[in-house]
């Protein structure tokens, strides 16, 4: 069973599509995970027409693919699809973080700054399906007060693409820091209306926490990994 909810009868197709969006930022849909409309539609409550509509937004935005007739699966673990999606992000990101250090508010900081706190404890607890969502917490709150809802825009699309592969992250590529997290450093920056050690850190924390799962998608390319053992794993408390 999916971490879906039941949804109310008005704007069906609009409001599966925001909700399995949403799951696929998040990272609550696993990468190569198998989606049947008919398995689907049901934990929604409604038919399978909105279901198929907002599969085909989603294979659109190519956030999911086409396995048959009645079927979409969340793409597979790809090294160059996620190096991609970083380069973008190592990019545009740090323009979000610099951005936010101007207009963000403290209360906005607060609810970043526990997030954090929460990821930290989740990952000391191995809960790895609330680090990836505690994780996703901090960074698109930081991009969402930036002030630039295009930037935004872009940035969710991204998140889109590869929060299911965020998964693997946890516990086979978790993030490790030579320093203090680099999340700190973000906070900081930001309390300091510091733009620049914003975005600094934000790029930072992209490069050195994500290093270890680049290293990993390298291997499953390679085929030194065997990927379904790997995905039944992604994201599972200990």
């Amino acid at each position: 069973m999916l971490p879906l909810k039941k949804l109310a009868r008005e704007n069906l197709a609009s409001k599966v599509y925001e909700e399995l969006r949403e799951a696929l930022m998040q990272g609550r849909l696993r990468p190569g995970q198998r989606l049947k409309i008919s398995e689907i539609a049901a934990q929604f409550g409604v038919s399978d027409t909105p279901i198929r509509e907002a599969f085909m937004q989603l294979l659109r935005e190519q956030a999911l693919e086409v396995t048959s007739s009645q079927s979409f699966q969340v793409p597979r673990p790809s090294f160059q699809r996620y190096a991609d999606i970083r380069e973008l992000r190592l990019r545009l990101e740090p323009l979000g973080a610099e951005k936010a250090a101007r207009l963000i508010s403290p209360a906005e900081i607060d609810v970043i700054e526990a997030a954090h706190h929460a990821l930290v404890d989740a990952e000391r607890r191995g809960d790895w399906r609330d680090a990836v969502y505690q994780n996703y917490v901090f960074h698109l709150g930081i991009c969402r007060a930036a002030g630039m809802p295009s930037l935004t825009k872009i940035l969710e699309s991204l998140w889109l693409q590869s929060g299911p592969t965020l998964n693997l992250l946890y516990p086979h590529a978790a993030p490790r820091y030579a320093g203090e997290h680099q999340h700190v450093r973000v906070l900081r920056a930001l309390r300091e209306r510091d733009g620049q050690a914003a975005g600094d850190a934000i790029r930072s924390d992209l490069e050195e926490g994500g290093a270890a799962l680049v290293v990993l998608l390298k291997d499953i390319d390679a085929g030194r990994i065997r990927v379904p053992e790997l995905v039944a794993a992604a994201a599972e408390p200990v």
